[in-house]
């Protein structure tokens, strides 16, 4: 288990994590449930992996909404916060040491895979879940360190691998323009600007973005960003006591009775409906 401990600033906290993560072994672990970080940094190495339920995630002051089969990868000196979500959500945190991490990385010659952004999110599938979950498990229970460093060296070189596999076929498949939407949409402020906001950034028409959007990924933009709202509002209804409006206002939903209707469409429910079989 790891401790909080409080720095001189009030709002920043930093993770400990004595006699786990050494340079010798390098890395450590836990399983937290109805997870709630205060505003922190560390000097480490953090992943963590969204079992099951969902997260609101602020990195350095943006808001991410993380899902199950989320993995989060983030580097050293990140200040981020993670808010309490329903009872059901359970997260596997790891910690690892630069050094362990980077020197694993470099057997092979990948150091420096993870140090264009402030977080890395990689998708797993439920099998991939189970299956990091069960190297992680097999990591804690066992006592030999050389083994220990075995199956540490391992974990990273699983994530490196799926991360390497995502940027090739991101640079493979989708052109620089959808990657850029699929980013912005990272951001509560182009959730609820839409398209105007999107096309205002990115400086071309709307016809050759949406005509780009569609081809690429087999989906209007609107309905694209129609799903990523409605994502939202699931969000907001199970984890807050805000009003369906008010809920609206935050995505970018203008009507109430179109609200009602899209989310039925997508959930097979009313959002009141959905709110109470989530409490």
């Amino acid at each position: 288990m790891y401790t909080l401990s409080m720095e001189s600033k009030s709002t920043n906290l930093s993770i400990k994590t004595p006699n786990l993560i050494t340079e010798d072994v390098g890395i450590s672990t836990t399983t937290l449930q109805i997870a709630q970080f205060a505003l922190h940094q560390h000097r480490h190495y953090e992943i963590i992996f969204v079992l099951s339920g969902q997260i609101l995630h602020a990195v350095n002051g943006v808001e991410h909404v993380h899902s199950e089969g989320d993995c989060i990868l983030l580097p050293p000196d990140v200040s981020h916060e993670v808010s309490p979500t329903k009872k059901s959500t359970v997260l596997r945190h790891v910690m690892i040491s630069p050094r362990f991490f980077q020197d694993t990385l470099r057997l092979i010659k990948e150091d420096d895979l993870f140090t264009n952004s402030d977080m890395h999110i990689i998708k797993l599938e439920k099998p991939e879940l189970i299956e990091f979950e069960s190297v992680i498990r097999k990591f804690s229970s066992e006592s030999s360190f050389s083994k220990k460093r075995c199956i540490g060296a391992e974990i990273i070189l699983k994530i490196a691998s799926k991360q390497l596999s995502k940027e090739k076929t991101s640079n493979q498949f989708l052109p620089s323009l959808v990657r850029r939407i699929c980013e912005l949409l990272y951001k509560d402020e182009f959730v609820k600007g839409g398209i105007r906001l999107i096309l205002s950034e990115l400086k071309y028409s709307n016809s050759y973005v949406c005509h780009i959007f569609k081809r690429h990924m087999g989906i209007t933009l609107s309905d694209y960003i129609k799903n990523v709202r409605l994502d939202h509002v699931a969000y907001y209804l199970k984890t807050t006591e805000y009003s369906l409006k008010e809920i609206c206002d935050l995505v970018g939903i203008e009507s109430l009775s179109y609200a009602n209707k899209i989310f039925k469409e997508k959930y097979k429910t009313t959002p009141i409906a959905y709110r109470k079989n989530n409490i």
